[in-house]
């Protein structure tokens, strides 16, 4: 070790090479395996998100903005905040996923003629809205009481390097919230 080298510059230079070394391990696999070992990760279960309207999830990704707000998490310098909140939303503290599902409609927004072989994704946090809660829950009260007023993460395909939405596509709500 050099002198002028401590013990705390050395641990971020351990972790990253831990990562690469994992990377390499990683990228050496023959591509079956890496598929056998993805598909296991999401074959066998349906999941627990679905792929739902954009305009909605948008929507959704509004109400959490303006919530944020509300409560003084969010201040965009055009809109100054309110009156605070005093209402009491449920809190979330995990959205979990599984399932083949989200694997495919990933692979299907890469596919679709809009993507061109061209599109990010991004996570976005969002509130349930009535609207959303009634076209995707029809029906099934426990549902909608369950995630009414509730944080989710909904996953939006861009058009890569931008931050255009990508035409033609879907959202992805991953819905599994916990507690």
């Amino acid at each position: 070790m050099e002198d002028n080298q401590t013990t705390d510059t050395l641990v971020p230079d351990y972790q990253q090479n831990q990562k690469s070394a994992l990377r390499l391990k990683v990228e050496a696999l023959p591509p079956l395996e890496i598929g056998k070992t993805f598909n296991g990760t999401f074959i066998g279960t349906p999941g627990t998100g679905q792929e739902v309207d954009p305009v909605m999830a948008n929507a959704c990704i509004e109400r959490y903005k303006y919530e944020m707000r509300r409560r003084f998490v969010l201040a965009p310098s055009d809109q100054p905040p309110g009156s605070p909140a005093t209402d009491v939303l449920q809190i979330t503290h995990f959205v979990n996923f599984t399932g083949r599902d989200l694997m495919y409609w990933i692979l299907e927004q890469c596919f679709k003629p809009e993507a061109q072989d061209a599109v990010d994704f991004k996570l976005a946090n969002g509130i349930y809205t009535e609207e959303f809660l009634e076209f995707h829950f029809p029906g099934n009260e426990t549902e909608k009481f369950r995630r009414r007023n509730r944080i989710t993460i909904f996953i939006i395909p861009f058009e890569k390097g931008t931050s255009k939405v990508l035409t033609g596509g879907s959202a992805y709500d991953l819905g599994g919230l916990e507690p």
